[in-house]
């Protein structure tokens, strides 16, 4: 997991993911956002944000109501779209995105000028 990774888990710790902590430098645990909005119990934290092969993943482990998957980018641009546009242009500075990585290359949309 990568420096940028890392500020952007905080950022998104920080607005709105409950009960979030971190298990291990590479892991962390909250509650799910997927299936587990309205529970509290600290036991049920099933949403895990997980470093393999040098890619970030989400999983929720409660296969039984959820069991959903991404990656991190994915992930993001679900639970905070803002948020996920500003990544994928740090993504982007950074030369991390586009073919052979798990972050697509952010979509430039210019308005043609008009010129009287």
């Amino acid at each position: 997991m990568n420096l940028l990774d890392q500020n952007y888990i905080d950022k998104l710790l920080l607005r709105g993911l409950e009960k979030g902590t971190q298990k291990n430098p590479n892991q962390y645990r909250f509650f799910c956002p997927y299936c587990q909005t309205n529970e509290k119990s600290n036991w049920k934290r099933s949403g895990y944000l997980y470093s393999k092969d040098n890619n970030l993943n989400f999983k929720c482990f409660r296969q039984k109501n959820c069991g959903v998957s991404s990656n991190f980018s994915n992930f993001l641009k679900d639970q905070n779209p803002r948020l996920h546009e500003r990544y994928l242009l740090d993504r982007y500075k950074e030369g991390s995105t586009g073919k052979g990585s798990n972050c697509p290359e952010p979509e430039f949309k210019f308005k043609k000028p008009v010129f009287k």
